[in-house]
């Protein structure tokens, strides 16, 4: 077994590779440490054809969700791309850096709140990344102003 502990500043972020070859990615840290320090490792894996098999969120903060929404948006801008691509009308190029295939995303609160659907969910966030960072950023917004110094 092999584990990764990536930098991301104050969250956490797990690459974790089983001796069948099998990866879980455990947390993504902040958006900022997905893109400068998670991103090009996963880039790797995208361009050797290696998968994620499970990607885990242990709690909804910035700094353990925040590059999971990162990316799940990036591998969202490249199923568009590449879709297009191959009818011959692709767009520009995505900014993010290509992510390898995901085979499935847990938290432990997504029975409670999914119930009778679910299913694979990471499809669902992909296509919500942006207005779940926007929930996030006032979450915290409003927890900051109210914290005591």
């Amino acid at each position: 077994m092999k584990i990764r502990l990536f930098q991301s500043y104050q969250g956490d972020c797990l690459l974790i590779e089983a001796a069948s070859g099998h990866r879980m990615l455990c947390d993504g840290g902040t958006g900022a440490a997905m893109r400068d320090f998670v991103a090009p490792s996963l880039e790797r894996l995208a361009r050797d054809g290696a998968m994620l098999d499970l990607v885990y969120v242990s709690h909804i903060d910035d700094d353990h969700l925040g590059g999971v929404l990162a990316m799940l948006e990036a591998a969202l801008q490249w199923k568009v791309y590449d879709y297009h691509a191959e009818r011959g009308d692709p767009p520009a190029k995505p900014d993010a850096r290509r992510v390898p295939r995901i085979g499935a995303l847990w938290h432990n609160a997504f029975h409670d709140q999914i119930g009778a659907n679910a299913g694979p969910i990471h499809t669902l966030l992909a296509a919500n990344a942006r207005a779940l960072r926007r929930a996030m950023s006032s979450r915290w917004s409003c927890w900051a102003a109210n914290t005591p110094a």
